[in-house]
């Protein structure tokens, strides 16, 4: 049993990783912790120079593989997330740019598309109160946007 562990626990944390990453929101902080988690099990655990008490050697190498690749992997998904790996790291190097290249227009397209008319309201008067433009008043960012809530947030119930 713990030699089976021993090869498939990482391939469990990669995965939870890449499904941390892919679903979004606050599932992110699944895909975010795995990347130090892997790092501190590597550090810990240390090579492994045992053989194998597995029948087929061909598929006790499956897990070896996909652990050599996953990290690798997991960082690409990670950027795929974001606008752009590149961008997010040197907009971060300076907070205004980082501010303005990255939050700003995405708390717009938040506001405009996904709000609700009480979200509206406080927003708009936050942004008032930072001296930001008043973009409730913009023409919408897509042609179909009518600055309504969607329809899949109106008719869900909240998730909490």
């Amino acid at each position: 049993m713990v030699d089976f562990l021993k090869y498939w626990l990482a391939v469990v944390l990669l995965a939870t990783g890449y499904a941390g990453f892919l679903l979004g929101g606050n599932w992110v902080w699944l895909g975010v912790g795995s990347l130090p988690i892997l790092a501190l099990l590597d550090t810990l655990i240390g090579p492994d120079y045992s053989m194998t008490k597995k029948l087929n050697l061909r598929l006790a190498n499956i897990p070896i593989w996909i652990c050599a690749a996953g990290p690798l992997w997991l960082y690409f998904v990670f950027a795929w997330r974001l606008p752009s790996a590149f961008l997010c790291f040197m907009a971060a190097l300076v907070p205004p740019i980082w501010h303005e290249l990255i939050i700003k227009p995405r708390l717009k397209i938040w506001d405009l598309e996904y709000a609700t008319k009480e979200e509206r309201v406080l927003a708009a008067a936050q942004n008032r109160a930072a001296g930001w433009a008043d973009w409730f008043s913009e023409t919408p960012l897509h042609k179909s946007a009518t600055h309504q809530p969607s329809a899949r947030r109106q008719n869900s119930s909240p998730h909490y």
